[in-house]
């Protein structure tokens, strides 16, 4: 890539990041990342994501797009049983916030392709508590106490200034409230910063001021070759 970049294309210079560093705000952090498969916990230390501090919860959407399934079946709705995959997927996106409460959720009406229509209710709720207490669908570990020993793993004089920067990032993430409750549980710390990266033009500007400074130019690309990449970003 960086071959192709500075021969072909003549940039002036580069610098190659890992995703969870473009939702990072800070040179130093943790980014919570929940995606499609799998939740993400990646430590950052001055732009650099440590490798041997990373951890993975086995919950991602797709758990939460067959407990939809699964919890529309048990509802007796006889229409629920055209809900396929991708359509619990848009069910979820759509009608889903997170409340602890299982009571006074209002009814959302749902039109499936075939105009049939289905009502939920309490699956508006439990589906979005799965990803805060996996438990509920027979998963192990959960997003708080994989936070707490992603920070254990982090060398003890550099772990305060990782655990006190939190970024909540991913799909599963955009959740009505859900933010707001991981907040309020992870920051029992006063000096916890806790942010989502739903402006990513205004993470990616604020990441690339910061690393502009150590950026590969095209002389270190042409006295070094591509091997520089390794030794600068990796």
């Amino acid at each position: 890539m960086a071959q192709i970049m500075f021969e072909t294309f003549f940039v002036c210079e580069l610098y190659f990041l890992k995703k969870p560093i473009l939702s990072c705000l800070y040179n130093n952090g943790i980014v919570i990342d929940s995606g499609e498969f799998q939740t993400d916990f990646v430590p950052i230390f001055n732009w650099f994501v440590l490798p041997y501090a990373c951890m993975k919860l086995n919950l991602g959407g797709k758990d939460l797009d067959k407990y939809m399934k699964e919890l529309l079946t048990k509802s007796g709705d006889i229409y629920s049983i055209s809900v396929n995959n991708e359509i619990s997927k848009d069910i979820k996106e759509k009608a889903c916030f997170y409340s602890n409460k299982d009571y006074n959720v209002e009814p959302f009406d749902y039109e499936l392709p075939d105009g049939n229509h289905i009502i939920l209710k309490e699956e508006r709720i439990k589906v979005p508590q799965a990803l805060l207490d996996p438990a509920l669908i027979g998963k192990e570990g959960n997003i708080f106490q994989c936070y707490k020993d992603t920070i254990k793993k982090c060398d003890v004089d550099i772990q305060s200034e990782i655990k006190d920067k939190i970024i909540i990032s991913g799909g599963n993430m955009k959740f009505k409230n859900i933010f707001s409750e991981i907040r309020d549980r992870l920051g029992d710390n006063t000096k916890t910063n806790i942010d989502k990266d739903d402006d990513k033009y205004y993470i990616i500007d604020c990441v690339f001021k910061q690393v502009n400074n150590i950026c590969i130019t095209k002389e270190e690309y042409d006295d070094n070759g591509p091997n520089i990449i390794h030794r600068k970003c990796f």
